[in-house]
């Protein structure tokens, strides 16, 4: 496009002015037919006659309109500086017209390549419109839940920090000292809310390496630990260099290969050294082991089955069990090791702590906590109900269950039931006076 044009891209719907108002304005723009190629197939209606998103083109030049590629056809054989009328339908039916000026534009394959060009760009545009709408739809069907996402914990306290400066000054005294670990791995809107909540006294730390950034691809910004210092001028650095859990010949490989991520490394932008330095002694020359090695396989099984046999191999020529051991990174990745281990015949001791969420005292309080949020939730109040807390087990409760879903209701409105019409199941008294308990629940705060 010739550099005076505006870029033409779709309003959105309901932000429509008249036909009339934009013909006038249209006409006093020079557009080149790749520019009408992008505004008209990215819904060109409310690029360039301000019209709804939904229209449709019917006419450009007299010419009838069927698809995007008649577009391309008819405007290849119009000429610079040719005054086109392109001819609206309205989802309604009714119909508008426009008048363009065409611009400069190189002939031949020039032609060819901006009309080329302009589609692509329009069916990136339209896939980015489509993920905006699908965006807006999500987040209001959350505030329709009164749920947030993990996204929301970050974006809403930033906007209460920006568009509240009482609620910003009252945690600035709240919270007088700020450290943040793993830096590296903030995007920029976490930086920017530790920015906002240490602006007043500036009382902040971060620890963090660049080495270590491995959550790009989740908008992690590396920026943020290299422009720390620029944000923060009077900051002191401290580069934390003793490692205390490996032997200098693991360190000495790390440095080497980390090495090629070299010049966009912070050891080479601010002129320091991270080298690190091992604080266990290397074992006597008798049982030092061999140089760190790099294996290769096709497959996650192949690796499993090499170590298995690596091991097996070793423990043959007199090695212990004791000395070898596997290090994964999620307690999913040990899983076809494990299997190659017991396939091999070799005893282990799997030392993976279960996640947080994951032990029973955490899962009970969020159960609780779910229930308390929302009484409807039957999974969760059936999870409490069964539990040792309560103890509803056996026929009793099956009835309970049976019951809601004949009646497609939830589990807590059968509960109330039972209160309102005790003849409605038959239960023991012991189960009664549990399900009384359990609707206690509902005097409990939210």
């Amino acid at each position: 496009m010739d550099s005076a044009e505006s870029p033409l891209m779709p309003m959105r719907s309901g932000a429509a002015t008249t036909a009339a108002d934009c013909c006038g304005a249209s006409a006093q723009h020079i557009y080149s037919p790749g520019a009408i190629v992008a505004a008209l197939q990215s819904g060109g209606p409310a690029a360039t006659a301000g019209t709804a998103a939904g229209d449709s083109i019917e006419a450009i030049a007299g010419k009838s309109i069927s698809s995007a590629d008649d577009v391309a056809t008819v405007l290849a054989t119009l000429s610079v500086g040719q005054k086109v009328t392109v001819t609206f339908t309205s989802q309604d039916g009714a119909r508008s017209t426009v008048t363009v000026t065409l611009g400069r534009l190189a002939a031949g394959k020039g032609r060819d390549a901006d009309i080329a060009g302009a589609a692509s760009a329009t069916e990136l545009a339209a896939r980015q419109l489509e993920l905006a709408r699908a965006y807006a739809r999500y987040q209001a069907l959350l505030g329709e839940a009164g749920l947030i996402d993990f996204g929301d914990q970050v974006s809403l306290a930033l906007r209460l920090l920006r568009e509240s400066p009482a609620a910003r000054q009252e945690l600035e005294r709240r919270y007088r000292y700020i450290l943040v670990d793993e830096f590296q791995d903030t995007n920029q809107s976490q930086a920017e809310l530790v920015a906002l909540l240490a602006a007043g006294h500036r009382n902040v730390t971060v620890v963090g390496d660049d080495d270590q950034s491995v959550y790009r691809f989740r908008g992690a910004a590396i920026s943020n630990i290299l422009g720390f210092r620029e944000r923060y001028r009077r900051s002191r650095l401290v580069v934390l260099r003793r490692n205390y859990r490996s032997r200098s010949g693991i360190l000495a490989a790390s440095h080497r290969l980390i090495r090629h991520n070299d010049p966009d490394r912070l050891e080479v932008r601010a002129g320091i050294s991270k080298r690190l330095r091992a604080e266990r002694p290397d074992p006597p020359a008798g049982r030092r082991t061999s140089a760190v090695r790099h294996e290769a396989f096709a497959t996650g099984s192949d690796e499993a089955d090499w170590i298995a046999a690596e091991i097996l191999a070793r423990v043959g020529a007199g090695a212990c069990l004791a000395d070898h051991a596997v290090l994964v990174r999620t307690n999913a990745g040990a899983e076809p090791i494990l299997r190659s281990l017991n396939m091999a015949g070799l005893p282990w001791r799997f030392s993976g702590a279960s996640g947080l969420y994951a032990r029973p005292e955490v899962r009970l309080l969020l159960g609780f906590l779910r229930t308390v949020a929302d009484l409807a939730s039957s999974v969760d109040l059936y999870g409490l109900a069964a539990g040792e807390v309560y103890g509803l087990h056996g026929p009793d409760l099956t009835s309970i269950v049976n019951a809601a879903r004949r009646r497609n209701r939830s589990l807590w409105d059968v509960l109330e039931e039972l209160d309102r019409q005790p003849g409605v199941l038959r239960i023991s008294a012991d189960s009664r006076s549990r399900v009384t308990q359990l609707k206690s629940l509902r005097n409990s705060p939210s």
